[in-house]
Formats: C-alpha cells, sequence, structure tokens
C-alpha cells in the first residue's frame, strides 16, 4: 500500500464516498470492511449482554473467590509490559476497591521495572516483614534459589490468608516461563495449588512473560 492510502482510507470512514470521488483502492475497501465487521461483533456482544471490559485496576489485580483468577500479561521486550503493570499497581495500592489487608507482591527475577514501587529486597523473609505493614513488596530474587523462593512465597500466601480473616492478595510473577514450562509436569506444584485453590482465599495470580503460556 502506498503511504497515502491511510489518509484516504480514513476519509472513506468518515466522510464517505462522494460524487465523482475515484474507486477506493484495495487497501480502502479491506479497511472499511474490517471496521465494518468490527462494529457488527460489538453490537451482537452487546445483544447478547457482553462487549468490551473496562481493563481498571480492580478487574486486573482483584481477587475473585467464585473463580479461578489467573490473568497472563505478555508481549515482547519493549512492548511497555513492566511499566503498564507497574503503573496499575500504583494504582491498584491506592485504591479503595482493595481492601486494607490486600496485599500486592511481586516476584521479579528480571530485577527491573518495579523498583520506583518498592524498594527491592533479595530475602522472602524480608519481604513478609514488610507486608506486615507495607501495601506493597518487590522481590529480587537470585537465580540459584528462584524456585525455592517462589515456593516459599506462595505457602506464606496460604498460611496467611488462612489464618487472617479479610486478608487476600494479589501475585506478580515476571518472567513467569523461567518457572513454568510448555511440558507434562513442567508445572511447579505451587503455581498449580495457587491457581487452583487460592480462589476460594482471595488470592489472584498474574503470570507475565514474552508470550502465552500453554500448558
Amino acid at each position: 500500500a502506498r503511504r497515502g492510502d491511510v489518509g484516504d482510507a480514513r476519509r472513506v470512514l468518515c466522510a464517505g464516498r462522494g460524487q465523482g470521488e475515484q474507486e477506493p483502492r484495495p487497501f480502502e475497501t479491506r479497511t472499511v470492511q474490517a471496521t465494518k465487521k468490527a462494529r457488527r461483533y460489538e453490537a451482537n456482544a452487546q445483544e447478547k449482554g457482553g462487549g468490551l471490559i473496562e481493563l481498571t485496576p480492580s478487574v486486573l489485580f482483584g481477587a475473585n473467590r467464585e473463580k479461578p483468577f489467573v490473568r497472563q500479561v505478555f508481549g515482547v521486550s519493549g512492548t511497555g509490559k513492566s511499566v503498564f503493570l507497574r503503573e496499575s499497581l500504583r494504582t491498584a495500592a491506592r485504591s479503595p476497591d482493595f481492601g486494607p489487608l490486600h496485599r500486592f507482591l511481586v516476584f521479579d527475577i528480571k530485577h527491573d521495572g518495579y523498583q520506583d514501587l518498592a524498594p527491592p529486597v533479595r530475602s522472602v523473609e524480608t519481604a513478609f516483614k514488610r507486608l506486615d505493614k507495607d501495601r506493597l513488596a518487590v522481590i529480587h530474587p537470585d537465580m540459584a534459589t528462584a524456585h525455592e523462593d517462589l515456593d516459599a512465597v506462595i505457602d506464606w500466601l496460604f498460611r496467611t490468608a488462612q489464618r487472617v480473616p479479610d486478608f487476600s492478595a494479589t501475585l506478580v510473577i515476571e518472567e513467569s516461563s523461567t518457572f513454568i514450562g510448555s511440558t507434562v509436569g513442567a508445572i511447579p506444584d505451587s503455581v498449580k495449588r495457587f491457581a487452583t485453590q487460592g480462589r476460594s482465599l482471595g488470592l489472584s495470580l498474574i503470570l507475565v512473560n514474552q508470550r502465552a503460556l500453554s500448558n
């Protein structure tokens, strides 16, 4: 397509074709058809009670006690995943949509992108102590012990949720493919436990990766 085609196609969408106007180029025709198809899809979804969902921090991070609550956020490096999540977490930590005992925990194996939210810690025990008074903590685990540290984090969240009434939490796992493989048996038991049993305790899981995870 030529460079001017985009502007021409927009004029076709906004104003329609006037008398004596040239026939639309193939690019224009495809653009108009795609737009009409998207509008029909949205109209049909609204008729069925669906439609677009506003992705607020409470929708993204909020715990759901009625169904498994696992979200995936994925995209290649440089697309802004960490910036989007960092700023969404910043908003969520100040939002009244989350109860006073809700905690946000970022498990960041890449050690980059969340240090503006809270001073990163290397020890999970230090993070647990920090969450006694703070709403959010960032862990920069050591690569050699990251799997064991993640198990300890999930175990702590479960024990706390079972012990403290009204406690809820959101766990964000950066570069989650480091811990979750694509072969049978490649999902740690602690992650499976979180994904399947965490909902009844108000625990939500955010998996961040450069590609969608499927197992």
